[in-house]
C-alpha cells in the first residue's frame, strides 16, 4: 500500500511511501515499511533526523530505504536496523538486509489507515475469476480468428499435396490430429507447407515435361536405328 500514514484523520504526523505485509505464516507475518529517496540531497535531509520515521516505523517489523542509484546512500550512513534496496537494471537488489525490529502493538487508528488503503486498492482490482474469464474469451477469439485466416491456405496446401502425390505416384504421409490445437498449429504453418508443396508441383511438372522429351528422343533414336544400312559403296 502506498502513502500510508501512521494514524487516521488529524492525528497523522508521518507517512511511509509504502507498506507491505506478508500474509503467509510460513514466510512470517511481518509488516515492512519503505521510504523512497530519489536524490542524495533527499537522503541527507532524512539522515539529519532519522527519528522522524519513528511514528510509523515503530509499527513495522522491518524498515527499508529504497533508492534508484548506488550514489545516494554511502557506506556507513544507514541507521543500524534499516535495510537498503537499490534499483539496478530494473530489479530491486538488497544491498543490506533490514534487521528484525520489535514492533509497537498496532492500535485501531493505524489499523483503520491500513484497512482504508486496502479498500482503496480493492476498488481498482478485478476479481481473479473475471480475469480468467476475460483471458479465456480472448484466447478463444484469437484461436477462431487464426483458424478462419488459415483455413484457405490449409485447403490450398491439401489440394497441392494431392496433386503432387498424383503426379509423382507416391504418398507423402497420412496424418491424424488428436486435438484442435495441433490442427491449428498445422494450419498456421500452412503457408510454409503450401510453398514447398508448390515447389514439388513445379518439379513434378518439369519432370513430366522432361519425361515427354525423353520419350520423344527415344522414339526418334529407335526410328533412326531401325533404318536399313546404306550401301557403303555409295556416298
Amino acid at each position: 500500500m502506498e502513502e500510508v500514514g501512521n494514524a487516521a484523520g488529524h492525528a497523522k504526523s508521518r507517512s511511509a511511501d509504502a507498506i507491505a505485509m506478508s500474509v503467509w505464516p510460513s514466510r512470517g507475518l511481518e509488516l515492512h515499511g519503505f521510504e523512497i529517496k530519489v536524490s542524495r540531497k533527499d537522503w541527507l535531509t532524512e539522515l539529519k533526523n532519522p527519528a522522524k520515521a519513528d511514528p510509523i516505523a515503530a509499527y513495522c517489523d522491518r524498515w527499508w530505504i529504497v533508492v534508484d542509484s548506488d550514489t545516494i546512500v554511502r557506506d556507513g550512513e544507514l541507521p543500524r536496523t534499516w535495510g537498503l534496496l537499490v534499483l539496478r537494471n530494473g530489479t530491486l537488489v538488497t544491498v543490506r538486509e533490514a534487521e528484525k525490529r520489535k514492533p509497537k502493538v498496532m492500535d485501531r487508528s493505524f489499523l483503520a489507515v491500513l484497512l482504508r488503503k486496502a479498500t482503496e486498492y480493492r476498488e481498482t482490482m478485478v476479481p481473479r475469476e473475471e480475469v480468467n474469464a476475460m483471458v479465456a474469451e480472448k484466447v478463444e477469439t484469437s484461436l477462431a480468428a487464426s483458424l478462419a485466416a488459415s483455413a484457405p491456405a490449409a485447403a490450398d496446401a491439401v489440394r497441392v499435396l494431392g496433386l503432387a502425390e498424383k503426379q509423382l505416384g507416391v504418398k507423402f504421409y497420412e496424418h491424424r490430429l488428436p486435438n484442435i490445437r495441433k490442427a491449428l498449429d498445422l494450419m498456421t504453418d500452412a503457408r510454409i507447407l503450401n510453398f514447398w508443396l508448390a515447389n514439388i508441383e513445379t518439379a513434378a511438372k518439369h519432370a513430366a515435361s522432361a519425361g515427354k522429351d525423353l520419350a520423344a528422343l527415344a522414339e526418334r533414336a529407335r526410328s533412326e536405328l531401325g533404318k536399313p544400312e546404306e550401301d557403303p559403296k555409295e556416298e
